[in-house]
């Protein structure tokens, strides 16, 4: 039984949803109850009245304001199933994948003190299910405050919810009373990440420079990198961290940092964003605003950001809403950690060592294949594997002399099961130094990474495999449809992937200006300018 809903829509307080079917089928509400799992438990379940409009062609309809005898649909999580059967799931169509922010309804009552609020959802991995959210809202004339009325309001981890508030509070009393003990001086640099236990990329690029340009013996500088989010317990940690934060003057990270969410910085600490991509095409920050994964419009690192560097001017617009922060203060310098990505010297260097050590390897055009995690975070960050056809990709290789090298996002923990027969054409770098092996790689494959955007300066091919194109771009989100921005071929298929590069359609190539880093155009590189303006507060 095939069943793919087409349409849904509003009128008033009638919601429609239109589908089609090979045969007559009742479209249904489930109520999935908290921690319970779906289809179980005597759950609510309403079944849509439906008409057939033509054949397999129908119509349901529901009025969310008297769905429950003379009352609303009550808040919670409803799953859209077939039959009253959670586990016979309708198909949804691209059209509705794609605009399904749009379909949000606000019911305002009571002098618009109160609000009945009906969005909707789908899961971001397979088997995708349609989702409608019935929640009631009520006004907070003080939104910016965590007060025991958001506790008790709560449906769910009361005691959690203030047990973390309270710690909150005296984490940030902890602070203040460090930063009355430590004045700032104006000396003193701390690098900190949350996200990584070592420095790396723009970081490291300006820490290597102030070292260059002596001005380690001017500043004191500390570091601290933590990845809190590995769930290591560790007692000491925050009092020490937040010693180092309040005695600093200007902090630099890269990556969101948790600690600040809550954290009332001194307004004299200069916190500085060194975001690590230049450009990529998945939603981050408050480009998610209302959506899954939303940062709190109080309670988020980004809002804390004194600066932001970004790699363009073109990109500010972007970055803006990303960090939720004003264009002046996003500094279009370029990525630091690209000031020396296109020394002809050091990529030779970097070349002579890769062939030394791969000799087998001199003779064959190499692609990287380099695409992102999914999932929602870090916890459970994967790749599907299974949509890449390795029989194929090694036949590709083996008849056209190529050899691919894998890198996979730090986050994907699992293994690249390549077979062992395949290993002579067929390659895990994922330990390898990306931009290292960028400067081997004749085509890069990619999908909603920033990678490629280090890549472009190099004025080589790429081109862009997404077989999820929709589902992630009405689940994660994207700053701007790939198929508009992407410098490159978009393929969908893995068979799309192979004939593009058997025939060396590689797509467009007018759409790169838009996406080049500063650095190819700057008289000073982006790791002076940084520590200028910021540090040195030269305003050129």
């Amino acid at each position: 039984m095939n069943t793919l809903i087409t349409k849904i829509f509003w009128k008033r307080t009638y919601l429609f949803i239109e589908y089609q079917s090979d045969i007559p089928v009742d479209l249904t509400l489930v109520y999935e109850e908290k921690g319970k799992q779906k289809g179980k438990n005597n759950q609510s379940i309403h079944i849509l009245e439906s008409k057939c409009m033509e054949e397999n062609h129908y119509r349901a309809k529901i009025n969310i304001a008297i769905a429950e005898g003379r009352e609303l649909l009550k808040a919670g999580k409803w799953l859209i199933v077939l039959n009253g059967d959670s586990n016979q799931l309708p198909i949804i169509s691209d059209s509705i994948l794609l605009h399904i922010e749009d379909l949000s309804r606000v019911f305002r009552y009571s002098q618009n003190t109160n609000a009945y609020v009906v969005t909707f959802a789908i899961t971001e991995n397979e088997p995708i299910v349609l989702s409608l959210f019935a929640n009631y809202m009520m006004t907070n004339y003080h939104p910016q405050k965590n007060t025991l009325m958001d506790v008790l309001h709560r449906p769910h981890n009361k005691v959690r919810f203030f047990v973390i508030l309270f710690a909150k509070k005296i984490l940030n009393l902890y602070y203040q009373i460090c930063t009355h003990i430590t004045p700032k001086s104006g000396k003193r640099i701390l690098f900190m990440s949350q996200n990584m236990d070592h420095i790396r990329d723009n970081m490291e690029a300006i820490d290597v420079r102030l070292k260059e340009r002596n001005l380690d013996q001017k500043y004191k500088i500390q570091y601290d990198f933590v990845n809190v989010f590995d769930r290591k317990k560790r007692l000491f940690y925050w009092p020490k961290i937040l010693f180092k934060i309040a005695k600093s003057d200007y902090i630099f990270i890269d990556d969101y940092v948790p600690i600040f969410s809550f954290l009332k910085l001194n307004k004299k600490t200069v916190v500085t964003q060194l975001w690590h991509a230049g450009f990529g095409f998945k939603l981050v920050g408050y480009g998610r605003f209302g959506i899954t994964g939303s940062p709190h419009p109080y309670e988020s690192c980004h809002r804390k950001y004194t600066y932001g560097v970004i790699g363009n001017d073109n990109l500010k617009e972007i970055y803006s809403e990303v960090w939720g922060i004003e264009k002046d203060s996003l500094l279009a310098t370029g990525m630091p950690r690209l000031d020396h990505f296109l020394d002809k010297d050091h990529i030779e260097a970097v070349r002579k060592e890769f062939y030394q050590q791969y000799p087998q390897l001199k003779s064959k055009k190499i692609i990287t294949f380099a695409p992102t995690y999914r999932g929602s975070n870090q916890k459970d960050a994967y790749y599907d594997y299974s949509r890449i056809d390795f029989d194929k990709l090694y036949q590709f290789c083996k008849e056209n002399r190529y050899a691919v090298a894998f890198g996979k996002h730090h986050f994907i923990l699992q293994d690249i099961p390549i077979k062992e027969e395949y290993k002579d054409l067929i390659y895990d770098f994922s330990n390898y130094k990306l931009n290292d092996l960028f400067y081997v790689t004749d085509i890069l494959i990619t999908d909603y990474s920033s990678c490629f955007y280090d890549f472009l300066l190099l004025q080589k091919p790429v081109l862009f495999y997404v077989f999820d194109k929709n589902i992630y771009s009405a689940t994660r989100g994207v700053h701007r449809p790939i198929d508009v921005v992407a410098p490159g071929k978009v393929c969908m298929t893995f068979d799309e992937l192979i004939d593009a590069l058997e025939k060396k359609n590689y797509g467009e190539k007018e759409k790169v200006d838009f996406l080049i880093d500063k650095c190819i155009s700057n008289t000073k590189i982006a790791s002076d300018q940084v520590i200028d303006f910021v540090l040195l507060g030269k305003r050129e």
